[in-house]
């Protein structure tokens, strides 16, 4: 039971230090209000900012890429849904001590209306999240636009 209350006071600390940090990178995406949603599993958490209006997916990408020092692990359209984007960024580890990822998911009008957030308080299951979230994205269901390699992912989680 001790176990259990201790991940959880290191979620809660782990969600405080991205709240404290990433409404002031993102501001029109992930403001200082509460999350719409939140679910809290072991050493992570998931939390939902829904947008005060839909943004084109272009725009929530630029805005993440040049306000953060965030490194992009996929963009990729799947085929199935021809309008339909997904793009996942996410902080290196070795340049920050809050370890989180940004998913974002447009609509059939390539709108975001909402942001997906994973909040990470172990660098292990982080890494290992990505790497499963890379290869779901990166079968033959989508059509990859951009993205980062898996041998350089497995390297930046390596040298830790």
């Amino acid at each position: 039971m001790f176990y259990h209350f201790k991940n959880l006071f290191n979620m809660i600390n782990a969600i405080e230090k991205f709240m404290g940090l990433v409404p002031l990178l993102l501001p029109e995406l992930i403001n200082d209000q509460q999350p719409e949603d939140t679910d809290i599993i072991d050493n992570s958490a998931i939390l939902e900012f829904r947008l005060d209006e839909p943004l084109p997916m272009g725009y929530v990408m630029d805005m993440i890429s040049n306000n953060t020092e965030m490194k992009l692990l996929y963009n990729v359209k799947e085929q199935q849904r021809s309008a339909r984007h997904s793009c996942c960024f996410f902080y290196s580890p070795n340049d920050t001590k809050c370890l989180f990822k940004i998913n974002a998911v447009t609509n059939e009008r390539w709108e975001v209306s909402s942001i997906m957030v994973t909040v990470y308080d172990d660098i292990v299951l982080m890494g290992a999240e990505l790497q499963e979230d890379l290869n779901l994205h990166t079968t033959e269901n989508y059509n990859l636009i951009a993205g980062m390699p898996e041998d350089v992912l497995l390297q930046i989680f390596a040298t830790l």
